[in-house]
């Protein structure tokens, strides 16, 4: 009786091992697969500072009294040591702190990268006014939806929220390509850099919803045509839903464009 309790035990504590092994196993498995599956993750949205290229449109987000500012650039040269931008207008009249820290988004014709980067310095070179960012050690891959730009030609309709002085102030203008993010516009009327607008489009898809937007760039373009300047925008306070309704907009005429062409 003795030894049959005692193989029992025996059989019982080597099931116990058994199964425990198995565990331990299957949690070793699932920790490397989890592991690979976050390494594949954090792979596909490292990428090379060299994918960045020259030419490329840049939004730079630079902190002030104010707050976050959101202003467009063009990336001038990738160097070994440093990204090289042009000035924003912003500060066409005003010198940048030197060591302020930039969040900085490069969109190209597939992909966008964003990046940290410090300012280290200002030059005038060939007469381009440039600032010279450190370059990073990597740049992130980020969701392009919010990027995707596409050419238009639109009618749209302008009115200033901020300075409240010329709010009743209403201006007819074109829009001339529009993202989920934002817009650029020629119009009669110089607007402020940082001006606060609303703006309304007779867009069947956009049709009764207006947009506040903020004055990123006003830049003259020509002054022989009506459209004498070129507003770059951004939009403000958009919710999910308006703007999937944005992007969703954007790749429906990018659609139309595409059977146009194939028909």
């Amino acid at each position: 009786m003795t030894t049959a309790n005692l193989m029992i035990g025996l059989l019982c504590v080597t099931s116990l091992g058994a199964l425990a092994v198995v565990y331990l196993r299957a949690r070793f498995c699932y920790s490397c697969w989890v592991a690979r599956k976050l390494q594949r993750m954090v792979d596909a949205r490292i990428a090379k500072v060299d994918s960045v290229q020259n030419g490329w449109p840049v939004i730079l987000e630079v902190s002030d009294n104010a707050g976050m500012m959101r202003l467009t650039s063009k990336v001038h040269d990738v160097q070994r040591r440093w990204i090289i931008v042009t000035q924003p207008s912003a500060y066409r009249d005003t010198r940048p702190i030197i060591g302020s820290p930039l969040v900085v988004t490069a969109s190209g014709p597939s992909a966008a990268f964003r990046f940290y980067a410090t300012l280290f310095d200002c030059k005038t070179e060939n007469g381009k006014d440039l600032w010279y960012l450190k370059r990073p050690s990597w740049v992130e891959r980020v969701q392009r939806r919010e990027f995707y730009r596409i050419n238009v030609n639109l009618p749209t309709v302008i009115s200033p929220i901020v300075p409240s002085n010329v709010s009743s102030a209403t201006y007819a203008g074109m829009m001339i390509d529009i993202s989920a993010g934002g817009f650029r516009a020629q119009l009669a009327h110089n607007l402020e850099i940082g001006a606060q607008i609303r703006v309304r489009m007779p867009e069947q898809a956009l049709r009764g919803t207006s947009f506040e937007a903020r004055v990123l760039e006003c830049n003259p373009v020509n002054d022989e045509d009506e459209h004498a300047y070129e507003a770059h925008c951004e939009f403000l306070y958009v919710d999910e839903e308006l703007r999937n309704r944005l992007v969703g907009f954007c790749f429906d005429l990018e659609r139309e464009r595409m059977r146009a062409r194939l028909c």
